[in-house]
Order: structure tokens, then sequence, then C-alpha cells
């Protein structure tokens, strides 16, 4: 692994660019399923389903 000094004169590992593209990969993944999840659940409790009678109209609410 590559090391850099820092200001302070000790040593710090970098990571090597195909570990953290995985990671920023994975990390992105979890945000997406995780939001995604979420605003399905909300989209589905704000659009009411669509009932149909026997003939195969929508019902009406009065």
């Amino acid at each position: 692994m590559d090391q850099i000094l820092s200001p302070d004169g000790l040593s710090s590992e970098v990571p090597p660019l195909s570990r953290r593209q995985l990671l920023n990969f994975l990390t992105g993944a979890t945000v997406a399923v995780t939001a995604s999840g979420g605003l399905y659940t909300v989209g589905r409790f704000f659009i009411p389903p669509k009932e149909v009678s026997a003939g195969g109209g929508i019902l009406a609410k009065d």
C-alpha cells in the first residue's frame, strides 16, 4: 500500500483505488435501495388501489 506523510510526520496508509471504488459502489447501492424502498411504500400509501366491479367498471365513490 502507498504511504503518505501527514503534516505531523506520521504515516498513514491509503487504500488502493479499486477498493475505494468497490466501497463507494456498495455505499451508493445501499443508500439507493433504502431510499427506493421508502419511496415505494410512501407511494403505495398515497396512491389508492383501483377497485373494479364484477362487470369490469370502476366503482364510483359518492
